[in-house]
């Protein structure tokens, strides 16, 4: 274990747009798009080549953030990936969000939050305060990489540097 830690931050990919008159839970249901099922499985792609294999994933219960997950394709045989779904971190807030990684593994030295927007992107530049980084937004399958010092239990606003923001 290292004193810098490596914090993934990656919105869901591209879903199904919301039906009108829908029931109110289906935007939870929400399943990704075809375009949303290529961007996850590119993202993860780059992912493993580039070697950022988190150890902890922690992942909204929503659909379109499970199928991400999944699509990265980061759950390696011998299951040195752990993944957490939360019910949450769906739409959650980015204090609930923050709050998520404070509960982290204390041995994990990488750790993937697959989420929503506002509240990613709100962590995001909170973590940061990289306004120019972070100006065009967080699109889907956008993903921010930071290094963060110090324990995730101590994890606060601006104690993140952030290293790249990639989207597919």
């Amino acid at each position: 274990m290292t004193d810098e830690r490596r914090l993934l931050l990656l919105r869901h990919a591209k879903a199904l747009a919301a039906a009108p008159g829908a029931p109110d839970d289906w935007d939870h249901a929400r399943p990704l798009a075809d375009r949303g099922l290529m961007d996850a499985a590119a993202m993860g792609r780059l992912l493993r080549e580039r070697g950022w294999r988190p150890e902890q994933a922690l992942v909204s219960t929503a659909a379109r953030a499970r199928q991400t997950y999944a699509q990265l394709g980061l759950q390696p045989p011998d299951g040195s990936t752990a993944a957490a779904f939360h019910d949450h971190l769906y739409l959650a807030e980015p204090d609930s969000l923050l709050d998520a990684l404070r509960e982290a593994p204390a041995d994990a030295d990488s750790v993937l939050l697959v989420g929503h927007n506002p509240g990613l992107h709100e962590l995001a530049y909170r973590l940061s305060g990289e306004a120019d980084a972070l100006q065009r937004g967080f699109p889907t399958c956008m993903l921010a990489i930071f290094a963060v010092e110090g324990c995730w239990s101590t994890l606060d606003a601006r104690h993140a540097r952030l290293l790249d923001v990639v989207a597919p």
